[in-house]
């Protein structure tokens, strides 16, 4: 339940998570639930239609206040999500929703579609994501971006209960936001995606954002969401978020440095980073369950510092090779039955970390030889800490690398849409979904498209996903039971 309070600036911000310092921005801009939207009477009303320019959702131009279906979910464990605020989303908070014309996007239409900017939203431009080893320009200003994410508050608020608590026997309002910063915003809106589904006793593998389908579509919208928002907090509208390419570096941390994303100590603290020294953790484990399902995480209660254990994982302590990103490359289908962390011959639970590179066969739990998990396994610290693991800058860094070979998958695959299961078992992972906890909606089919359609691009992909000089070889050379060129489809 993403309850944020926004007032602050520009109508150019294309994102829902649009929290951000009003020291940089000079006119009105929404967030995912403006202020407007978490006060009582809106609350009681259903309904979420913020103005621009004195107009709700912008005028007819721009859009409309109208009625929102709650998300298609689908789930067998459906008799525990109905206690979940998550769930059916956003119907738990709202009705009523602004539906923007395009280019127009946001809370209250006054934003851009991604990969469009200005004022009416006429400006069409592809940015590029590029190697933050191989262009310190790039890097320079992305660690200080960061760094005035980190620092400035801004108007967005959280909320620290679930919204039943909100209310007292008597139907009385009982608000329980805090504010917090930009960055530590993004953080929390990563713990509260893969926060549990439970109730009493009963635990749910229940995510939001990983452990199935939805699982590279949602982080693809969340960078989204995180790149427009430094490019608000810096007036660069150029800025595109860099990737840390990790493939085949071993047993080296080429970006531990402090000219980076910091040298751990002895002790794994960011001590003699200039950007990071004084960076706390937030979210971590300890806040998914408390004893009555209603409290939430605070994310200014930074109470243990940032910490990293580079490489000291004794089942994960390198890197993916570059053989197994080919080989995970390689396999054909999105997703396969059960979409969870046993699937086989699965793109995304092989990217997620879960199957056996050699073999494209599920290994879980034993987690050996994975891809994306064993990065933060090997990062260590707050990284092997799903709830926390935003909190470490070098996030970032490892799920662009991670989307760059979604992409690379797209590209060389090239799948249609029915290559996206649409009921996969677990609420908010369908191909309709929404992915929680955004607003204005948006579906997992959305991300599952070209970068190209949402206004960015990678430096070294050409339209086939091939890097410069690559040859692709044949899957069969890699895989066993997963050399089918036969795609997965479903209706």
């Amino acid at each position: 339940m993403v309850l944020f309070i926004f007032n602050a600036i520009r109508p150019i911000t294309c994102v829902i998570l649009a929290c951000f310092a009003a020291v940089f921005l000079n006119e009105i801009a929404d967030a995912q639930f403006p202020a407007v939207c978490v006060q009582e009477d809106a609350l009681r009303a259903r309904t979420c239609c913020p103005s621009f320019d004195g107009e709700v959702c912008g005028g007819l131009s721009r859009g409309s206040c109208s009625y929102t279906e709650p998300s298609p979910d689908f789930s067998e464990k459906a008799e525990y999500y109905i206690y979940d605020d998550r769930s059916k989303w956003p119907s738990r908070f709202f009705d009523y929703t602004c539906h923007c014309e395009y280019p127009f996007w946001g809370p209250s239409c006054s934003q851009c579609v991604w990969g469009r900017y200005g004022d009416e939203c006429t400006e069409e431009k592809t940015i590029v994501r590029r190697n933050i080893v191989k262009n310190p320009d790039v890097a320079a200003k992305f660690l200080t971006y960061l760094q005035w994410a980190k620092t400035n508050a801004s108007d967005c608020m959280v909320a620290t209960t679930t919204y039943a608590k909100m209310w007292d026997e008597d139907g009385n309002f009982e608000s329980s936001f805090v504010n917090t910063t930009i960055y530590n915003f993004l953080g929390w809106l990563h713990y509260y995606s893969n926060k549990p589904v439970h109730k009493g006793a009963v635990i749910v593998d229940g995510s939001f954002s990983h452990t199935s389908t939805g699982f590279l579509t949602w982080h693809r919208a969340l960078e989204l969401h995180a790149e427009r928002l430094l490019q608000i907090v810096s007036g660069d509208f150029d800025f595109a978020l860099p990737y840390w390419d990790w493939t085949g570096l071993d047993t080296e941390c080429d970006v531990c440095t402090d000219e980076l994303f910091g040298l751990p100590d002895q002790n794994g603290i960011l001590s003699t980073s200039p950007y990071f020294k004084d960076w706390a953790a937030i979210c971590g484990e300890s806040y998914l369950y408390d004893e009555d399902d209603t409290t939430l995480c605070n994310p200014n209660d930074a109470s243990f510092p940032l910490v990293r254990k580079v490489g000291e994982n004794n089942l994960d302590n390198t890197l993916p090779s570059v053989d197994d990103v080919m080989s995970t490359v390689l396999i054909p289908s999105l997703d396969t039955p059960p979409f969870n962390k046993l699937s086989n011959c699965s793109f995304r639970n092989s990217m997620g970390g879960n199957t056996n590179t050699t073999t494209g066969i599920s290994n879980y739990p034993s987690l050996d030889k994975g891809m994306h998990a064993r990065v933060h396994r090997y990062i260590g610290g707050c990284m092997d800490d799903v709830p926390c693991s935003l909190a470490d800058p070098i996030f970032f860094g490892h799920h662009g690398n991670v989307d760059r070979i979604f992409e690379k998958w797209l590209r060389y695959w090239k799948p249609t849409l029915r290559s996206y299961p649409i009921d996969v078992g677990y609420v908010g992972h369908g191909r309709y979904a929404y992915q929680v906890p955004f607003l204005p909606i948006s579906s997992h089919d959305e991300m599952f498209v070209n970068t190209l359609s949402l206004g960015y691009d990678y430096d070294d992909l050409d339209e086939n996903g091939i890097y410069p000089g690559e040859v692709i070889p044949d899957n069969s050379d890699y895989y066993g039971e997963c050399t089918s060129r036969v795609t997965t489809l479903y209706p």
